[in-house]
């Protein structure tokens, strides 16, 4: 390596300092930033001892996960030449708390992990992608010692952190069906946060919100939200809602009920065709007692099928769940195969029960808000599981 210029301005002597990286002390500073400025949120003339070629690049992402991980903030800054924990302790960390407190819904929201991946454009190079991190509490050692020993003048080093939040539980005073004050007020302050912001974004929900408001005092839904189609109402949930505004966002027409596309449109024709097949079965079922196996799908003659679990019944529930879970990859589905499983727990339905009453179980768990495939799968999957497990 060619001897640096004892002229150079960004070397700096500190004899009384002892540096662990064994290499040059430099004076640390963000390109672009003149001395004795603190543009990037870093104390100038802060000396940390790293190599004398480090320079890197920092992709920095806010996601808010909800269903799925929604955007809230990217941003790129190149030719860092600090150490990253420096970074990150003295600039990047505000500026997380900064955007979350400006860009994220209230109520309650959590930093949840941290995911960094650290890469060179050095070929034939894997990223190097440390396990998440809880929160905002990052160790900083492996991501160092790896930046070090990929650390020359002729490859590019990159890091890409990406900050997931997520929306806290929490229970409040309701005002309606499915609707709280906290999650109204949460509401307004994102749109008049968004029409601030200049995105255009707070506006188009503001607009999404006021189509599909319904004012019908005939109607069931009145106060919250519907699609009409030739005089009949289709209720919306927050899912096909949020659809109709990424629908909006991306510029597509959505002025009144006919601009409502086809795709959304079956979505809410199907979930009304659900929703009153649930209230068919309520109104001709009989109570039924979970701990019985003598109600069930069928002749009444014919006897229960005897399932041979070597577990108790609570246990073979969560096992069948974890099982399903691992033959997906889907993050969506495995949550739901938790929360069926979670379901018959709380209501006290083992597996044997749900074997012998398939198309009660299924509704059953559609009514307790259980995706209708998840729901068909979990009671049709039980005995595949139960010869797998007993053929090990």
């Amino acid at each position: 390596m060619a001897a640096m210029n004892p002229d150079s301005p960004l070397l700096d002597s500190h004899d009384d300092l002892v540096f662990g990286f064994s290499t040059p002390s430099v004076r640390l500073e963000v390109p672009g930033r003149s001395q004795g400025s603190n543009e990037a949120g870093l104390e100038s003339g802060v000396d940390r001892p790293i190599p004398s070629t480090l320079c890197y690049t920092v992709d920095f992402k806010m996601r808010l996960r909800k269903g799925r991980l929604m955007k809230i903030a990217d941003e790129t800054i190149d030719n860092i030449k600090v150490a990253p924990d420096l970074c990150w302790g003295e600039t990047l960390r505000f500026k997380l708390a900064n955007k979350a407190n400006e860009k994220l819904p209230e109520p309650e929201y959590e930093h949840r992990e941290t995911i960094i991946t650290v890469s060179t454009s050095r070929r034939g190079e894997p990223p190097f992608k440390p396990p998440p991190f809880s929160g905002s509490d990052i160790d900083w050692t492996d991501i160092e010692d790896k930046l070090r020993s990929w650390s020359d003048p002729k490859h590019k080093l990159r890091i890409e952190f990406l900050a997931i939040y997520e929306c806290l539980k929490v229970v409040t005073e309701k005002v309606g069906r499915g609707a709280t004050k906290k999650h109204t007020a949460a509401l307004n302050k994102l749109v008049a946060g968004q029409q601030a912001a200049g995105t255009g974004a707070g506006a188009v929900w503001q607009e999404v919100y006021q189509l599909f408001s319904c004012t019908s005092s005939s109607c069931t839904n009145v106060g919250f939200y519907c699609w009409i189609q030739n005089g009949k109402h289709y209720k919306l949930d927050d899912k096909i809602l949020d659809q109709l505004i990424d629908h909006a966002v991306e510029g597509m027409a959505l002025k009144t009920h006919a601009d409502v596309p086809y795709r959304i449109r079956e979505q809410a024709i199907a979930r009304a065709e659900e929703a009153m097949q649930r209230k068919k079965r309520r109104a001709t079922a009989v109570e039924l007692d979970p701990c019985s196996t003598n109600c069930r799908d069928g002749n009444a003659d014919v006897p229960p099928y005897r399932l041979n679990l070597p577990m108790p019944p609570n246990e073979a529930i969560q096992s069948f769940s974890d099982w399903l879970s691992e033959k997906t990859t889907n993050d969506d589905w495995k949550e739901a195969y938790q929360a069926t499983a979670a379901t018959a727990l709380k209501l006290g339905y083992d597996l044997e029960w749900l074997h012998n009453n398939k198309t009660i179980g299924a509704g059953i768990f559609k009514e307790n808000g259980i995706m209708p495939g998840i729901a068909e799968q979990f009671v049709h999957k039980i005995m595949i599981w139960v010869d797998a497990i007993n053929t090990e």
